[in-house]
Parts: structure tokens; C-alpha cells; sequence
């Protein structure tokens, strides 16, 4: 019963985690594609900044930029941003961004790597795919275990002789 629940537990944490993670990878992955393939270019005008550590070797970047779409009102958005397009931003006051024309709001300052998100999809889309597996292996050893329970072992010879 205990490999039952710890089976059971385990397929959710893969199945809630996985698609947790197969959700965001995939998405900002569709997003960053679409941003190549679909976005206008635009400059934005830097309103503050931020930088934070997330340890000491990595740090986090973000910039409140505003822009005007070639259609619709003025967008500000907080963005993040890697290290390259953090500091000269800083300095002039000044990022070139891409946003889809369609929805201003989905935008991104900078280039951002597409393969960690790729990464983390994949992975995801990995964790998602063991839950069934490990189920169903747990569920073969459980009819496994019961079959070996309820065997009958063979009469000796001589009890059947008698």
C-alpha cells in the first residue's frame, strides 16, 4: 500500500511540475519565435532599472521602458533583460526592443537566448511523460507481488499418492 501512495505522489509531482515547466518553457519559446518572425523593432525610452544578485557569479537585469507602437497608446512594460543590453541601456537612456504588432504588450528588449527555454520545455514535457510510465511500472510490480501472494505452491508427490 505504501509503494501505492509514494507511486501515486510521485506521478503527481511529475505530472504538476512537468507541466508547470512544459507550460512556461514552451510559451516563452513561442513567444521569443514570434517576436523574430512577427516583431517590429522599436526604440524605447529607459524609465529605471534594477539589478539584483541572484549569487555571486549570477545577477538579474531588468529595465521600465515606455514605448510608442506604431498603432495604439503608450506601452510601459518592466522587462528583463541580460547584461549586454542592461548596461548600454543605462548609460543612454535608450533600448531597441521588438514587440508584435498585434499585442504591444507581448515585447522584449534585447536578444534572449531561445535554448534555455527550449531546455526547460523539454524537460517538462520529459517529467510529464515518465508520470504514466512509473505508474505503470509500479502497477506491474503491485499485480506482480499479489499473483506471487496468492500462489498456490504444488503438492509434493506424496501427499498426492495418499
Amino acid at each position: 500500500m505504501a509503494t501505492n501512495i509514494k507511486a501515486a505522489l510521485t506521478g503527481c509531482f511529475l505530472l504538476l511540475v512537468g507541466g508547470g515547466l512544459a507550460f512556461y518553457g514552451l510559451s516563452y519559446t513561442m513567444l521569443i519565435s514570434a517576436l523574430a518572425r512577427e516583431g517590429v523593432v522599436a526604440e524605447a525610452k529607459v524609465l529605471g532599472h534594477e539589478q539584483g544578485q541572484y549569487s555571486r557569479r549570477s545577477s538579474h537585469y531588468s529595465l521600465t521602458v515606455e514605448f510608442t507602437p506604431a498603432q495604439g497608446p503608450v506601452v510601459t512594460k518592466t522587462l528583463d533583460v541580460d547584461g549586454s543590453t542592461y548596461r548600454p541601456a543605462v548609460e543612454t537612456g535608450r533600448v531597441q526592443m521588438r514587440y508584435l504588432p498585434n499585442d504591444p504588450e507581448r515585447c522584449m528588449a534585447g536578444d534572449m537566448a531561445i535554448l534555455p527555454f527550449q531546455i526547460i520545455g523539454g524537460l517538462g514535457c520529459v517529467m510529464v511523460l515518465l508520470a504514466p510510465l512509473g505508474w505503470w511500472l509500479t502497477r506491474r510490480e503491485a499485480v506482480a507481488r499479489e499473483a506471487n501472494r496468492h500462489a498456490r505452491p504444488e503438492a509434493s508427490p506424496e501427499l498426492v499418492e495418499k
